[in-house]
């Protein structure tokens, strides 16, 4: 009987440590979804385009491809407004660049930060419903030739002029050490994962920093969506009608893509946590019935002497809890050590998270008792003759 408790408690504390694992990830995964991601993915469709470089080895060729391509698709019907960037959120093209803050001491060698690079239209951001939270947007005025401008996140607005205004101030970046002037700082933009923390993010004009890889943003009216991603591939093969369209995709797609692996792991870990705990239940119903068999001419002599039936029903239900209590105490204690590992997977909840130790504890408890009660029930009703003329 010991060794059939001590792996009952074991059972238990193995099912605590799963349930736990999976109630933090559900729980960082709740978290992701309602978070904001910093631009509104609904009814934007992505288009995304590669240029050869042999075709399109000057800047002003690239330059005119992408301003001829927006025009068109920014007129079609159904279309609210268009942008363009080199590397859009969920897209397949980004980029980082070295940057330093023009004023502030230089980092020391290793210590050089970068910084999310894109270079968009001037609809863009209104296209995505970035906001803007001071300054300006880029504007036409922003073309090649005129003066390097460019605009930065929050993240990085805070890192780099934490109690200064950062508009106006200058920015280094790249491998040229190309000077900009910050124009503007807008609301941080999750780019790759939905459970990322925003990271420093600068955007600088297309016109002035032309691309070959495009992903043309287009926000539609409530429409057929396979119809327009047909006219946005018409739009662009208008301007050049062998270039390549690698997909055409609603933006929420892409960003649920990105996130299926999370989606998949938190799912196979529900159904773990919750066969884990059906596991737990079974084993504390197992244990307490076998107990109850074991001394059923016990509960005779305690009914002959008097003992009232709720006394017995406590009898079986408080050894089961001892026993969870005890598996629970260990799955807990092993949980803080383990769950160490899950803080890369997790978003906005931490490792160690209280509220979720505690409520998978209570929630074993529960189903301790629960499942402790149906043998102690069993108990109360042996009959004091019958259970004594068995022995």
């Amino acid at each position: 009987m010991r060794l059939r408790k001590t792996f009952v408690a074991g059972e238990i504390a193995l099912a605590v440590i799963v349930l736990i694992a999976t109630t933090l990830l559900v729980r960082s995964f709740i978290i992701s979804v309602r978070s904001s991601m910093g631009f509104q993915a609904a009814n934007v469709l992505v288009a995304q385009v590669s240029l050869p470089a042999t075709k399109y080895a000057e800047d002003a060729r690239a330059r005119n491809f992408s301003e001829a391509a927006l025009a068109r698709i920014g007129a079609l019907p159904g279309v609210v407004s268009a942008g363009a960037a080199s590397g859009g959120p969920f897209g397949g093209f980004g980029q980082v660049v070295g940057i330093e803050a023009v004023g502030k001491p230089a980092p020391q060698p290793g210590e050089a930060l970068g910084a999310r690079f894109a270079a968009v239209s001037p609809q863009y951001f209104s296209t995505m419903r970035i906001g803007l939270i001071k300054g300006r947007l880029f504007t036409p005025a922003d073309a090649a030739g005129n003066a390097p401008v460019a605009i930065i996140d929050q993240t990085l607005a805070r890192q780099f002029w934490p109690k200064e205004d950062p508009v106006g101030q200058k920015l280094q970046f790249g491998e040229r050490h190309t000077l900009s002037t910050i124009v503007g700082v807008v609301s941080d933009v999750k780019m790759y994962q939905l459970r990322a923390r925003p990271d420093r993010q600068m955007y600088v004009p297309l016109a002035q920093f032309p691309s070959k890889t495009l992903g043309f943003v287009a926000r539609i009216a409530k429409s057929d969506p396979k119809a327009m991603a047909t006219a946005i591939r018409g739009a662009i093969w208008t301007v050049d009608a062998n270039q390549p369209v690698s997909s055409v995709e609603p933006l929420e797609t892409l960003v649920a893509i990105v996130d299926t692996p999370n989606r998949v792991i938190t799912k196979i870990m529900v159904y773990f946590g919750l066969l884990a705990m059906l596991l737990g239940a079974i084993g504390i119903n197992g244990a307490m019935s076998h107990l109850v068999t074991q001394r059923t001419h016990e509960m005779g002599i305690r009914s002959a002497l008097g003992a009232e039936p709720g006394e017995v029903v406590r009898l079986i239900v408080g050894q089961g809890m001892k026993l969870a209590l005890i598996g629970i105490a260990v799955g807990v204690a092993l949980a803080l050590l383990l769950t160490r590992s899950l803080a890369i997977l997790l978003y906005g909840v931490r490792p160690n998270d209280p509220a979720t130790f505690a409520g998978v504890a209570i929630l074993f408890a529960i189903v301790a008792a629960a499942a402790a009660y149906g043998p102690a029930r069993r108990a109360m009703r042996v009959d004091p003759v019958t259970a004594l003329r068995s022995e």
